[in-house]
């Protein structure tokens, strides 16, 4: 029997995929950092990742969260805190420096 290979996606649906899996995956760096310039070398592995893997055929065949825990083991990150991706903070909306959480924790 042969396999058939899923259809290229769309440019619309690569865009999506690759800004989805940068908050996702941004979400998992931002938790385990330790301090700012970890976060800018692992933004930028992550940026290096994203343009390898939007060339793969099948780029968005594999379910979100399937590749949000692909690449973050990629990237050597926790796959525990890539599977709760959804449940750790936006960066964007948590303006402080990476760690803060933790102090935050501690503090109150």
């Amino acid at each position: 029997m042969k396999t058939v290979a899923p259809a290229p996606a769309g440019p619309v649906a690569v865009a999506r995929r690759v800004e989805a899996l940068r908050q996702a995956v941004t979400r998992v760096i931002w938790n385990e950092a330790e301090d700012p310039d970890h976060v800018t070398f692992m933004e930028e592995a992550l940026e290096d990742v994203l343009t390898h893997e939007m060339l793969r055929d099948g780029f968005c065949a594999e379910t979100l969260d399937d590749h949000v825990a692909r690449v973050c083991l990629e990237l050597g990150l926790s796959l525990d805190d890539a599977e709760r991706w959804r449940d750790l903070p936006d960066p964007l909306e948590d303006e402080g420096d990476p760690g803060d959480e933790a102090d935050r924790r501690s503090s109150g």
